[in-house]
């Protein structure tokens, strides 16, 4: 496998060291991950790297140019060297499986729900002493339609170390696997769903639920369909939100409210046919493309990246974004209380935010709701803006309101570089907005109250861009920028020593 780091400085990167297992290794650029489909500093790891076999951990600390270091939480690995490590298998067929019947290694003998087979496999650990858990467990799910069901094993089914894995059996591809209906919260700490399809099937359908009486849970989405019950439909989502840790990774979501909410880990994603935001609270997104964000009539602030109230956006970054036919808003960062603490480390890059009329939801009666916007109101230490394009909108600075009360905006360690902005305006009072970082921008229409031009090599006008939102040959965008800030753009072309703006 390939571990990778993802970050950004306004200072630059010196270098990622990686310590595994008392070795380190230095990394001093983003080179393309192919196991991600990301451009990041990574270093190949093996099971040779821990040949004694069992977890061991990767630690990884970034060096700034400017002398700054941050070291990340380490992360702890499974290592199967010598082939021990017992990955057993048990089979779910919701028509003719039994829980009676059911035993784990033998696919002649599925069980009926899902929660029996995850028991039978800690049965079978704990019996050939492997310990009272599931780890490292695979259910795999005969074709058809299935319950996210606890097979009423009401307590909890431990995972300690590995993930255990829900996944389809067989070649057929992630249609043919759907659980579709709940029936009783699984109680296990790192559970992982692959290669399926979860969909809800209507108002408040959520198939995947945990329970507030068990803490800690880890919920993975791997390589699945998120089907909701219309993106107009309230509690469209197959999943409920509240109470897991979530991660997903290379899954595809549609017709439903909100796609990514409170993940720790966004990444490869595909997004189309929502009415609100497509992330919300997520510190790291990355490689992530939505389509048709529209909240018609419902009323919904549909953004595009949404940190609120007291959710603190520190270390997040969004990389590599790209939100295409929206209609209401891109960035909107506020909290509405005057004692919020000041966010710290954020950064956008390579991110489009497309947003076009009618603009939503209609707030004076009238078919188009007026101007789009993204909107930043939250003060920020360290904020970087690269190569991101705000397309038919402005990015406003503005103080932000508790109450009546006016909460001043300040934003300090800026950088804004290599960004196309529909519009941008500033209006604070007795706050201030560091521009000293902006440079090598271009504003489409620099028009209206609170309208502001600031930086160095500031263009103006029509951008003149492609259908596919690249600049033309003559457009003002082009070799704009004297040195390479990152090594590829949202697309993953290569950016050469002259990069675009966008």
């Amino acid at each position: 496998m390939k571990c990778g780091v993802v970050a950004f400085s306004k200072a630059g990167i010196a270098k990622v060291t990686f310590r595994v297992n008392g070795r380190l290794r230095e990394v001093p650029a983003m080179t393309l991950n192919e196991r991600t489909g990301v451009w990041e500093y990574w270093t190949p790891i093996a099971a040779a790297d821990h040949p004694a076999g069992g977890t061991f951990q990767v630690e990884a600390t970034v060096y700034g140019r400017d002398g700054g270091t941050r070291v990340l939480p380490p992360l702890e690995l499974v290592s199967d060297a010598r082939g021990t490590i017992p990955r057993r298998e048990a089979w779910v067929d919701a028509t003719k499986g039994d829980d009676g019947t059911g035993a784990t290694g033998d696919s002649q003998r599925p069980y009926g729900t899902i929660g029996r087979a995850m028991d039978g496999i800690r049965q079978w650990m704990k019996a050939q002493g492997h310990g009272d858990r599931a780890d490292g467990g695979i259910i795999r799910l005969r074709p058809g339609k299935h319950a996210y069901s606890n097979g009423r094993i009401w307590g909890e089914i431990p995972t300690v170390k590995e993930w255990v894995t829900i996944t389809g059996d067989g070649t057929a591809n992630r249609d043919a696997f759907v659980i579709d209906r709940f029936a009783g919260a699984l109680q296990t700490h790192l559970l992982k769903i692959e290669g399926v399809t979860l969909r809800s099937p209507g108002k408040h359908g959520y198939v995947i639920r945990c329970t507030q009486k068990y803490k800690g849970m880890n919920l993975w989405t791997d390589d699945c369909a998120l089907v909701g019950a219309g993106r107009y439909v309230q509690g469209a989502h197959p999943i409920h939100h509240g109470g897991f840790t979530l991660w997903s990774t290379d899954c595809y979501y549609t017709e439903l409210a909100s796609a990514v909410g409170g993940n720790r880990l966004a990444r490869g994603l595909r997004i189309e046919k929502i009415s609100d935001d497509v992330a919300r609270n997520c510190p790291l997104l990355v490689d992530v493309v939505a389509n048709d964000v529209d909240p018609g009539m419902t009323y919904a602030h549909s953004d595009a990246w949404q940190t609120w109230l007291r959710d603190l956006p520190n270390n997040t970054i969004a990389y590599n974004v790209r939100m295409t036919d929206a209609h209401y808003q891109g960035i909107m960062c506020r909290t509405g209380k005057a004692d919020a603490p000041l966010a710290r480390d954020v950064a956008f890059v390579n991110c489009l935010l497309e947003i076009r009329h009618p603009i939503r939801p209609p707030h004076r009666g009238v078919t188009d709701g007026g101007e789009g916007r993204s909107l930043w109101m939250r003060s920020v230490d360290h904020l970087l803006i690269w190569h991101c394009s705000f397309l038919g909108h402005p990015l406003n600075f503005y103080d932000d309101k508790e109450g009546r009360t006016r909460i001043p905006l300040n934003m300090t360690n800026v950088s804004v570089v290599g960004c196309c902005f529909g519009n941008m305006k500033k209006h604070t009072q007795g706050g201030k907005v560091d521009f000293s970082g902006f440079q090598s921008n271009h504003i489409v229409a620099s028009e209206g109250v609170h309208a502001v031009k600031p930086g160095r090599d500031l263009s103006t006008g029509d951008p003149k861009l492609t259908p596919a939102f690249a600049p033309q040959a003559q457009s003002p965008l082009v070799n704009r920028l004297s040195r390479q800030l990152v090594p590829i753009d949202a697309a993953g072309r290569l950016r050469d020593a002259r990069p675009d703006i966008g």
